[in-house]
């Protein structure tokens, strides 16, 4: 298993000056990913981002603007990294609105047909008076959802013509900032210097390099900066213990690159470390010989349950997190992730979760019926609980594996929902869990009648 692993901590800056030069070395980074961005977004019409394409902008990127060939790499591949994300994005949006079309057109199919039922009664005046409410009700919804079927396609129209010519929308100081206050969305565009890697450099990364100073307990970073008036800045910065640690071993073997991100938030600066860590089930503390623990992903929680050697039902738990709110949810599956790992160190058993597709509806390839309607995988946060579980069980030494969640929940209800009396959320999450052990439970055909 390898995921990326990022680690944070406060820049400390001890001069005035160089917050100054850091501060204008990210003005000038923003212009050139700004510039960089318009070059990709004209040869994305010619689908061709391929890594000819990538050499010749970085090469193009560093006689323009006098550059190292590592910082015209850095420039370049941020900004084909954000338009790739930024694709994918869209692509997801461009199927959540059709799906929300089809769904309004069926909602407006049924209303349509209860109009047309009681249409006689309303032409000959024999309705009561809560059908004429019901009749002029329906009539409302269904004209408002025409409306909202008309401004969906007019988005998903503006989406196709982008996709098409590649021509992505972006603001990189958001439109909001732009709106209210000018100063605040140019210092939240040029807020971040970028720094690719590279295994085998010195301190993996030719352009920001850390060394550890023992006497002060802290990395020192030695920045280069491009274009001014010294070649490099100094700063200090403090990693917890563990993170000390994992960064000293990679400066020590070099085994793999450090990529760093210096960002500016509400007036202080933070330096990301963007690792990467192979994981194998041989360096984890958990096992699936006791049991195992494993987790049903649902809108507003999670249904986690503990199992024995044998497959068989030992605990179980739920989870709940704030659906849809922003950082809030962020925060409540990170803390879900820390509750997982603090239970599979706790009884030595690894942990089991589902292999989801994002491009997929949840309700084609899990539940096998429409458990969530037409909602889209992405409606969910599942991405961001994967990816604290999987980043928490790196640093805490918790195998993860993942399982094909195909057919879990009616699989469940017919093991165990009615047998064991179980919530349909917590079979679903036995029948993961016996899958992560290696049991077999086959779906049942029903009997014709």
């Amino acid at each position: 298993m390898k995921t990326f692993y990022t680690i944070e901590a406060q820049l400390k800056i001890f001069k005035q000056e160089d917050e100054d030069l850091l501060g204008q070395a990210m003005k000038d980074f923003g212009h050139m990913q700004r510039v960089t961005w318009q070059k990709i977004k004209m040869q994305a019409e010619a689908n061709d981002l391929d890594t000819e394409f990538k050499n010749f902008l970085a090469a193009e990127i560093k006689a323009d603007f006098n550059l190292t060939s590592r910082t015209a790499y850095s420039v370049v591949g941020n900004m084909l990294g954000r338009y790739s994300a930024l694709n994918e994005l869209k692509q997801t949006e461009l199927t959540d609105k059709r799906q929300k079309i089809e769904a309004l057109q069926e909602s407006i199919e049924e209303l349509q047909k209860k109009l047309n039922e009681l249409k006689p009664k309303i032409a000959s005046n024999s309705a009561d008076a809560d059908e004429k409410k019901d009749y002029q009700n329906w009539k409302t919804s269904v004209a408002w959802k025409k409306m909202k079927i008309n401004k969906i396609q007019q988005q998903t129209t503006e989406l196709e013509k982008q996709q098409e010519s590649g021509d992505l929308k972006i603001c990189f100081g958001t439109k909001d900032l732009f709106r209210k206050n000018l100063e605040d969305f140019r210092d939240q565009r040029d807020s971040e210097l970028y720094f690719i890697g590279r295994a085998g450099d010195t301190a993996c990364n030719q352009n920001l390099q850390l060394s550890f100073n023992h006497k002060l307990n802290q990395f020192q970073v030695k920045v280069r900066v491009e274009n001014l008036p010294v070649k490099y800045l100094y700063f200090q910065c403090y990693f917890g213990l563990k993170q000390q640690k994992e960064l000293k071993n990679i400066l020590a073997t070099q085994s793999t690159a450090l990529t760093y991100r210096i960002k500016k938030r509400y007036g202080n600066y933070y330096l990301q470390a963007i690792f990467k860590k192979d994981f194998k089930s041989t360096d984890a503390v958990t096992s699936f010989k006791n049991g195992a623990i494993a987790v049903d992903f649902n809108q507003g929680f999670c249904a986690v349950v503990e199992t024995d050697q044998h497959g068989n039902l030992v605990n179980q738990c739920r989870f709940d997190y704030r659906f849809s709110a922003g950082n809030a949810t962020t925060v409540d599956l990170q803390v879900i992730a820390k509750k997982l790992m603090e239970l599979c160190l706790k009884t030595g058993k690894s942990l089991v979760i589902e292999n989801l597709d994002f491009k997929k509806k949840k309700s084609d390839q899990v539940k096998g019926y429409k458990k969530i309607g037409n909602k889209n995988l992405s409606s969910l946060p599942y991405a961001e609980f994967a990816a604290a579980v999987l980043q928490r069980s790196v640093r805490d030494k918790v195998f993860v594996k993942k399982v094909n969640p195909w057919n879990t929940s009616k699989i469940g209800e017919q093991k165990f929902v009615t047998s064991m009396k179980l919530n349909s959320h917590f079979a679903a999450a036995l029948v993961i869990a016996r899958k992560g052990q290696g049991f077999k439970d086959v779906l049942l055909k029903e009997k014709k009648k």
